[in-house]
Order: C-alpha cells, then structure tokens, then sequence
C-alpha cells in the first residue's frame, strides 16, 4: 500500500507500521509523581524524545496531506524538515548510547541540553553561547554525518536529496519557475500550475525523507531500551 497518493512504485508498509509505533509512544503529560519517581535525566531525554516524536508526526502528517492536495511546495517542505529531523534524533541517540556505556552523565545532559535548548539566535543564551553550550550546530554537519553513518560506500543520499528539495523550497529556479510552469519553447507559449510533471519529479525524493520515520522510531526504541541502564547510575 502507498503511504502519498498516487504513488503505484512503492510498497510503504515498513514507513506507515513505523508511523504508527510513533503515534502510540505519544503522551499527554509527564506528572509530577512521574517526574519524581525517576532521576532528572531520564525525565530531560524522555520529555525531548517526545517532542522529537511530535515534530517527525507532524512533518510525516503535513507532507502527506499537502501532497494529496497538490501543494509541492509544503510537501517538500515538510521533506526537507523530516531529513533535518532524522539526522538531529541519530546524532542525539549515538551520543546518548556512546555516554551510557560509559556511564557519563554529563555527556548524556550535555547532548540532551544541546538539542533542546540548541539555537542560533545570540541573545537567548548569550553567555552559554559564549562558553561553547546552547549553540545549534550546523544542520548540514550534521546530515553529512548520517550519510557517513548509515551507507559504508559514503555516498551523500541524504544529504543530495536535501539539497534538491532546498532548491524547490527556496525562491531559487526550481521554486519559481519550475514548480509552477511548463515552457514549450517550441510552441510559444508557457503553462501554469500543471502538478502532474511536477510530482513525477520530486516523488523519489520524497520517499527518501519518509525513511526518516523509520529511522526515528528505532532510535525512540533504543533509547527506551536503555533508559533502564541510565537509571542505574544516575542520582535521583
């Protein structure tokens, strides 16, 4: 079965069973009985999880829904988000695990820290900034290294189909011209608002991205393995 509409190439069962683990990992609260039952660092990476949850939904769900509308440029959009999104939660996952068989625990903060409170905007955490803590790495640094992760032969894949959907989310040509006309120099005239090519174009790359929830359901289920380890050695 076809998780996009239309697209008779791909059989998504693996994408919409992991959809659908992620949905049943979400919760509406974490209570305070909760957050005093266990040590602060297992509440800080589970509270994060969840919200990285949430944002891999959210982008799966708006992709979905803008390209069964027709709207090409929120669906790649939402692709686009989803490779950032995948790449933040391997990066935060290998650093929890690294740090967990090392038993460090201000490792497992610092990475949980980094993502959380992580920005590019100066005046938030203007001293933390300063000292190095806070500061949003470089998006792309960071799809590079999954790329190198995740394929031996370290092709950039994810990182190729990154920057072709920048092209069509950005004002740059494919964004303008060519997700919303058709030149025929030959006869004269120009079309507009014809999808049908359009889709045949960008659906690849879309199907990449939607590995992406996959990727982040096996993460949210290795952390969830270790969070018993973690409690080990962690003070409340």
């Amino acid at each position: 079965m076809a998780f996009l509409k239309g697209d008779t190439k791909g059989d998504d069962r693996e994408i919409t069973e992991a959809v659908l683990g992620l949905r049943k990992r979400l919760i509406s609260e974490f209570t305070a009985a909760y957050i005093a039952s266990v040590p602060k660092i297992v509440w800080k990476t589970s509270s994060t999880y969840q919200c990285l949850i949430r944002r891999t939904l959210e982008a799966v769900d708006g992709m979905r829904a803008a390209w069964n509308a027709g709207n090409l440029l929120t669906a790649a959009t939402m692709a686009r988000s989803l490779v950032e999104i995948g790449a933040i939660v391997r990066q935060l996952t290998d650093s929890i695990k690294t740090a967990a068989e090392e038993k460090d625990l201000d490792a497992i903060d610092k990475a949980v820290m980094n993502v959380g409170f992580g920005t590019r905007i100066k005046d938030l955490y203007e001293d933390e900034i300063a000292k190095g803590e806070y500061k949003a790495q470089n998006i792309l640094t960071i799809i590079d290294k999954m790329d190198k992760k995740m394929f031996q032969d370290e092709k950039p894949r994810l990182r190729d189909t990154y920057d072709l959907l920048s092209e069509f989310v950005h004002p740059n040509s494919f964004g303008i011209l060519g997700l919303y006309s058709d030149n025929f120099s030959g006869e004269f005239r120009i079309e507009f608002g014809r999808t049908a090519r359009k889709k045949e174009t960008l659906l690849p790359f879309l199907r990449v991205t939607l590995g992406m929830a996959w990727l982040v359901e096996i993460a949210a289920n290795d952390i969830e393995k270790l969070i018993p380890a973690i409690t080990e050695f962690v003070p409340q």
